[in-house]
Protein backbone atom coordinates (compact mmCIF):
# COMPACT_ATOMS: atom_id res chain seq x y z
CA UNK A 1 0.00 0.00 0.00
CA UNK A 2 2.86 2.37 0.76
CA UNK A 3 4.34 1.73 -2.67
CA UNK A 4 0.99 2.48 -4.33
CA UNK A 5 0.68 5.71 -2.36
CA UNK A 6 4.21 6.73 -3.37
CA UNK A 7 3.48 5.93 -7.01
CA UNK A 8 0.32 8.05 -7.05
CA UNK A 9 2.02 10.94 -5.22
CA UNK A 10 4.93 10.93 -7.67
CA UNK A 11 2.62 10.84 -10.68
CA UNK A 12 0.56 13.75 -9.36
CA UNK A 13 3.50 15.74 -8.03
CA UNK A 14 1.67 16.01 -4.70
CA UNK A 15 2.87 15.11 -1.15
CA UNK A 16 1.82 11.65 0.00
CA UNK A 17 -0.06 13.11 2.98
CA UNK A 18 -2.39 15.11 0.72
CA UNK A 19 -2.90 12.15 -1.62
CA UNK A 20 -3.84 9.95 1.33
CA UNK A 21 -6.34 12.53 2.59
CA UNK A 22 -7.87 12.82 -0.86
CA UNK A 23 -8.15 9.05 -1.23
CA UNK A 24 -9.80 8.66 2.19
CA UNK A 25 -12.24 11.47 1.37
CA UNK A 26 -13.10 9.82 -1.96
CA UNK A 27 -13.53 6.46 -0.25
CA UNK A 28 -15.91 7.96 2.31
CA UNK A 29 -17.87 9.77 -0.40
CA UNK A 30 -18.28 6.67 -2.57
CA UNK A 31 -18.62 4.09 0.19
CA UNK A 32 -15.47 2.22 -0.84
CA UNK A 33 -12.37 1.32 1.07
CA UNK A 34 -9.27 3.47 1.12
CA UNK A 35 -7.24 0.59 -0.36
CA UNK A 36 -9.58 0.28 -3.35
CA UNK A 37 -9.26 3.97 -4.16
CA UNK A 38 -5.44 3.96 -3.93
CA UNK A 39 -5.18 0.83 -6.07
CA UNK A 40 -7.43 2.42 -8.74
CA UNK A 41 -5.43 5.64 -8.73
CA UNK A 42 -2.22 3.68 -9.11
CA UNK A 43 -3.70 2.00 -12.21
CA UNK A 44 -3.63 -1.50 -10.78
CA UNK A 45 -7.40 -2.00 -10.63
CA UNK A 46 -10.43 -0.46 -12.34
CA UNK A 47 -12.10 2.47 -10.63
CA UNK A 48 -14.47 1.13 -7.92
CA UNK A 49 -18.21 1.69 -8.14
CA UNK A 50 -19.86 3.85 -5.51
CA UNK A 51 -21.77 1.76 -2.94
CA UNK A 52 -23.48 4.48 -0.91
CA UNK A 53 -27.11 3.69 -0.23
CA UNK A 54 -29.66 6.11 -1.61
CA UNK A 55 -31.29 8.38 0.89
CA UNK A 56 -35.06 7.96 1.46
CA UNK A 57 -37.39 10.27 -0.37
CA UNK A 58 -38.95 13.19 1.43
CA UNK A 59 -42.29 11.32 1.62
CA UNK A 60 -40.61 8.46 3.51
CA UNK A 61 -39.17 10.67 6.22
CA UNK A 62 -40.99 10.33 9.52
CA UNK A 63 -42.34 13.28 11.43
CA UNK A 64 -39.72 12.90 14.13
CA UNK A 65 -36.97 12.95 11.53
CA UNK A 66 -38.49 16.00 9.78
CA UNK A 67 -38.58 18.05 12.97
CA UNK A 68 -35.30 16.80 14.28
CA UNK A 69 -33.32 19.90 15.26
CA UNK A 70 -30.24 20.66 13.24
CA UNK A 71 -27.02 19.69 14.93
CA UNK A 72 -25.17 22.45 16.61
CA UNK A 73 -22.46 24.01 14.54
CA UNK A 74 -19.12 23.05 15.98
CA UNK A 75 -16.97 25.91 17.17
CA UNK A 76 -14.77 27.42 14.49
CA UNK A 77 -11.24 26.22 14.57
CA UNK A 78 -8.48 28.71 15.16
CA UNK A 79 -6.56 27.44 12.12
CA UNK A 80 -7.51 27.33 8.43
CA UNK A 81 -6.84 23.58 8.10
CA UNK A 82 -10.35 22.44 7.18
CA UNK A 83 -10.96 24.78 4.21
CA UNK A 84 -7.51 24.08 2.85
CA UNK A 85 -8.04 20.31 3.11
CA UNK A 86 -11.41 20.49 1.31
CA UNK A 87 -9.97 22.56 -1.51
CA UNK A 88 -6.94 20.32 -1.80
CA UNK A 89 -9.07 17.19 -1.88
CA UNK A 90 -11.15 18.51 -4.77
CA UNK A 91 -8.09 19.65 -6.68
CA UNK A 92 -6.33 16.32 -6.23
CA UNK A 93 -9.44 14.39 -7.24
CA UNK A 94 -9.85 16.49 -10.37
CA UNK A 95 -6.19 16.06 -11.26
CA UNK A 96 -6.52 12.30 -11.00
CA UNK A 97 -9.65 12.24 -13.14
CA UNK A 98 -8.13 14.46 -15.89
CA UNK A 99 -6.20 12.67 -18.64
CA UNK A 100 -2.43 13.22 -18.61
CA UNK A 101 -0.91 15.71 -21.06
CA UNK A 102 1.03 13.92 -23.82
CA UNK A 103 4.76 14.48 -24.06
CA UNK A 104 4.76 14.75 -27.86
CA UNK A 105 2.02 15.65 -30.34
CA UNK A 106 1.71 15.95 -34.09
CA UNK A 107 1.19 19.28 -35.87
CA UNK A 108 -2.53 18.58 -36.20
CA UNK A 109 -2.83 17.61 -32.52
CA UNK A 110 -0.90 20.71 -31.45
CA UNK A 111 -3.82 22.87 -32.61
CA UNK A 112 -5.83 21.51 -29.67
CA UNK A 113 -3.49 23.22 -27.20
CA UNK A 114 -3.04 26.97 -26.76
CA UNK A 115 0.72 26.64 -26.26
CA UNK A 116 3.33 23.97 -27.06
CA UNK A 117 7.04 23.61 -26.36
CA UNK A 118 8.91 23.41 -29.66
CA UNK A 119 12.49 23.30 -28.32
CA UNK A 120 12.43 21.46 -25.02
CA UNK A 121 16.16 21.77 -24.35
CA UNK A 122 15.92 25.53 -23.93
CA UNK A 123 12.21 25.77 -23.09
CA UNK A 124 11.11 27.66 -26.19
CA UNK A 125 7.32 27.82 -26.34
CA UNK A 126 5.04 28.88 -29.18
CA UNK A 127 1.39 29.80 -29.26
CA UNK A 128 -0.72 27.74 -31.63
CA UNK A 129 -3.53 30.27 -31.76
CA UNK A 130 -2.95 33.92 -32.56
CA UNK A 131 -5.62 36.56 -32.16
CA UNK A 132 -5.38 40.19 -33.23
CA UNK A 133 -5.84 42.61 -30.29
CA UNK A 134 -8.96 44.72 -30.48
CA UNK A 135 -7.02 47.99 -30.34
CA UNK A 136 -4.91 46.94 -33.34
CA UNK A 137 -8.01 46.17 -35.37
CA UNK A 138 -9.27 49.66 -34.56
CA UNK A 139 -6.00 51.18 -35.79
CA UNK A 140 -6.40 49.43 -39.14
CA UNK A 141 -9.80 51.10 -39.51
CA UNK A 142 -8.87 54.57 -38.24
CA UNK A 143 -5.61 55.07 -40.17
CA UNK A 144 -7.10 54.90 -43.69
CA UNK A 145 -9.92 57.24 -42.65
CA UNK A 146 -7.43 59.71 -41.17
CA UNK A 147 -5.32 59.55 -44.34
CA UNK A 148 -8.33 60.31 -46.54
CA UNK A 149 -9.34 63.27 -44.34
CA UNK A 150 -5.76 64.57 -44.43
CA UNK A 151 -5.47 64.44 -48.22
CA UNK A 152 -8.87 66.12 -48.60
CA UNK A 153 -7.97 68.86 -46.11
CA UNK A 154 -4.39 69.41 -47.32
CA UNK A 155 -4.22 68.52 -51.02
CA UNK A 156 -0.95 70.43 -51.41
CA UNK A 157 0.68 68.67 -48.44
CA UNK A 158 2.46 70.31 -45.50
CA UNK A 159 5.31 71.62 -47.61
CA UNK A 160 3.37 74.46 -49.18
CA UNK A 161 0.13 76.31 -48.66
CA UNK A 162 -0.18 75.35 -45.01
CA UNK A 163 3.36 76.16 -43.88
CA UNK A 164 4.13 78.94 -46.34
CA UNK A 165 3.40 80.70 -49.61
CA UNK A 166 6.18 79.26 -51.78
CA UNK A 167 7.62 75.92 -52.68
CA UNK A 168 10.75 74.87 -54.55
CA UNK A 169 10.77 72.76 -57.70
CA UNK A 170 13.13 69.90 -56.80
CA UNK A 171 14.18 69.42 -60.42
CA UNK A 172 14.94 73.03 -61.38
CA UNK A 173 15.54 74.52 -57.91
CA UNK A 174 13.30 77.46 -58.79
CA UNK A 175 10.75 79.01 -56.46
CA UNK A 176 7.20 78.16 -57.53
CA UNK A 177 3.69 78.65 -56.24
CA UNK A 178 1.94 75.91 -54.31
CA UNK A 179 0.23 74.63 -57.46
CA UNK A 180 3.57 74.33 -59.28
CA UNK A 181 3.16 77.41 -61.46
CA UNK A 182 6.00 79.89 -61.81
CA UNK A 183 6.29 82.37 -58.96
CA UNK A 184 5.43 85.87 -60.24
CA UNK A 185 6.40 88.65 -57.88
CA UNK A 186 6.37 91.49 -60.41
CA UNK A 187 10.08 91.17 -61.06
CA UNK A 188 12.96 91.82 -58.65
CA UNK A 189 11.72 94.26 -56.03
CA UNK A 190 14.23 97.07 -55.61
CA UNK A 191 16.77 94.98 -57.49
CA UNK A 192 16.30 91.97 -55.12
CA UNK A 193 14.91 88.75 -56.58
CA UNK A 194 13.07 86.80 -53.85
CA UNK A 195 13.01 83.71 -56.05
CA UNK A 196 16.79 83.44 -56.01
CA UNK A 197 16.88 83.87 -52.23
CA UNK A 198 14.26 81.15 -51.72
CA UNK A 199 16.10 78.76 -54.04
CA UNK A 200 19.42 79.40 -52.28
CA UNK A 201 17.87 79.14 -48.81
CA UNK A 202 16.12 75.89 -49.72
CA UNK A 203 19.41 74.30 -50.76
CA UNK A 204 21.15 75.42 -47.57
CA UNK A 205 18.24 74.20 -45.45
CA UNK A 206 18.30 70.73 -47.01
CA UNK A 207 22.05 70.46 -46.40
CA UNK A 208 22.32 71.93 -42.89
CA UNK A 209 18.91 71.99 -41.21
CA UNK A 210 16.60 69.26 -42.54
CA UNK A 211 18.33 66.48 -40.59
CA UNK A 212 17.08 67.96 -37.30
CA UNK A 213 13.99 69.98 -38.25
CA UNK A 214 12.63 67.63 -40.93
CA UNK A 215 12.57 67.91 -44.72
CA UNK A 216 9.22 69.71 -44.57
CA UNK A 217 9.94 71.55 -41.32
CA UNK A 218 7.76 69.19 -39.31
CA UNK A 219 10.39 68.73 -36.61
CA UNK A 220 12.48 65.79 -35.43
CA UNK A 221 15.34 66.05 -32.98
CA UNK A 222 14.87 69.79 -33.45
CA UNK A 223 11.62 71.74 -32.96
CA UNK A 224 8.96 72.16 -35.63
CA UNK A 225 9.22 75.12 -37.99
CA UNK A 226 6.28 74.53 -40.35
CA UNK A 227 2.72 75.67 -39.82
CA UNK A 228 3.82 79.11 -38.60
CA UNK A 229 5.80 77.68 -35.68
CA UNK A 230 9.01 79.49 -36.62
CA UNK A 231 7.39 82.94 -36.80
CA UNK A 232 5.54 82.25 -33.54
CA UNK A 233 8.88 81.93 -31.77
CA UNK A 234 10.75 84.57 -33.77
CA UNK A 235 8.45 87.50 -34.50
CA UNK A 236 11.25 89.26 -36.38
CA UNK A 237 13.98 88.11 -38.71
CA UNK A 238 16.69 89.63 -36.49
CA UNK A 239 16.05 87.43 -33.44
CA UNK A 240 15.95 84.30 -35.60
CA UNK A 241 19.14 85.25 -37.42
CA UNK A 242 20.90 85.73 -34.07
CA UNK A 243 19.78 82.31 -32.81
CA UNK A 244 20.81 80.49 -35.99
CA UNK A 245 24.19 82.22 -36.01
CA UNK A 246 25.14 81.70 -32.34
CA UNK A 247 23.25 78.54 -31.45
CA UNK A 248 22.55 77.34 -27.92
CA UNK A 249 26.24 77.21 -26.97
CA UNK A 250 26.81 80.79 -28.08
CA UNK A 251 23.79 81.96 -26.07
CA UNK A 252 24.93 80.06 -22.98
CA UNK A 253 28.47 81.44 -23.25
CA UNK A 254 26.93 84.92 -23.36
CA UNK A 255 24.97 84.17 -20.18
CA UNK A 256 21.61 84.15 -21.93
CA UNK A 257 19.01 81.62 -20.77
CA UNK A 258 16.20 82.25 -23.27
CA UNK A 259 15.91 82.83 -27.01
CA UNK A 260 13.37 84.21 -29.46
CA UNK A 261 10.58 86.67 -28.83
CA UNK A 262 8.65 84.08 -26.83
CA UNK A 263 11.54 83.62 -24.33
CA UNK A 264 11.96 79.91 -24.82
CA UNK A 265 14.56 78.35 -22.50
CA UNK A 266 17.99 77.53 -23.94
CA UNK A 267 18.33 73.77 -23.36
CA UNK A 268 21.15 73.05 -25.78
CA UNK A 269 21.29 71.08 -29.00
CA UNK A 270 21.09 73.92 -31.53
CA UNK A 271 24.42 74.30 -33.38
CA UNK A 272 25.64 77.76 -34.31
CA UNK A 273 26.09 78.29 -38.05
CA UNK A 274 27.80 81.66 -37.83
CA UNK A 275 31.21 80.07 -38.41
CA UNK A 276 30.16 77.60 -41.12
CA UNK A 277 27.82 79.74 -43.25
CA UNK A 278 28.46 83.14 -44.80
CA UNK A 279 26.28 86.08 -43.73
CA UNK A 280 24.45 85.93 -47.08
CA UNK A 281 23.78 82.20 -46.64
CA UNK A 282 22.47 82.78 -43.10
CA UNK A 283 20.09 85.45 -44.39
CA UNK A 284 18.95 83.22 -47.25
CA UNK A 285 18.12 80.20 -45.07
CA UNK A 286 16.35 82.33 -42.46
CA UNK A 287 14.35 84.07 -45.21
CA UNK A 288 13.42 80.68 -46.71
CA UNK A 289 12.23 79.33 -43.34
CA UNK A 290 10.14 82.39 -42.57
CA UNK A 291 8.43 82.49 -45.98
CA UNK A 292 8.13 78.76 -46.68
CA UNK A 293 7.43 77.47 -43.16
CA UNK A 294 6.31 80.57 -41.28
CA UNK A 295 3.92 81.90 -43.92
CA UNK A 296 5.37 85.41 -43.79
CA UNK A 297 4.69 87.59 -46.82
CA UNK A 298 7.63 87.40 -49.23
CA UNK A 299 7.98 91.16 -49.64
CA UNK A 300 7.54 91.78 -45.92
CA UNK A 301 10.26 89.22 -45.19
CA UNK A 302 12.63 90.95 -47.62
CA UNK A 303 12.28 94.15 -45.61
CA UNK A 304 12.33 92.32 -42.26
CA UNK A 305 15.58 90.50 -43.11
CA UNK A 306 17.23 93.67 -44.50
CA UNK A 307 17.36 92.71 -48.15
CA UNK A 308 15.66 96.03 -49.00
CA UNK A 309 14.16 99.04 -47.27
CA UNK A 310 10.56 100.23 -47.37
CA UNK A 311 11.57 102.93 -49.86
CA UNK A 312 13.11 100.34 -52.14
CA UNK A 313 9.91 98.30 -51.96
CA UNK A 314 8.12 100.83 -54.14
CA UNK A 315 11.10 101.36 -56.47
CA UNK A 316 10.59 99.95 -60.01
CA UNK A 317 12.60 96.93 -61.09
CA UNK A 318 15.67 97.39 -63.29
CA UNK A 319 13.85 95.85 -66.26
CA UNK A 320 11.01 98.34 -65.85
CA UNK A 321 13.44 101.27 -65.64
CA UNK A 322 15.12 100.18 -68.86
CA UNK A 323 11.76 99.81 -70.56
CA UNK A 324 10.71 103.30 -69.54
CA UNK A 325 14.05 104.71 -70.74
Amino acid sequence: MTEQLSTVAAAMGTPEELVERAARARATAQGNSYEEIIAAWAGETPAPTATIEAKPLASEVTLDEAVEPAPETPPASTGATAPVEATTVDAVADAVAAPPTPQTVSRREAAQYSEVTTVSTVGIKERTRSTTPGWLSGVFVILPIAAIIYFISFPSGPNCGVGGQLSVDRQTGSAVNCDGTEYQAGGPIGGVDAREIVASGSLIYSQSCASCHGVNGGGGTGPQLAGGAVTAVFAGCGTQLEWVGLGSTGFQNAGRTTYGDSDKPVNGGMPGFGTTLSPDDLLAVVYFERVNFGGQDATEALIDCGFLTEDEQDAPAEEEVEAMG
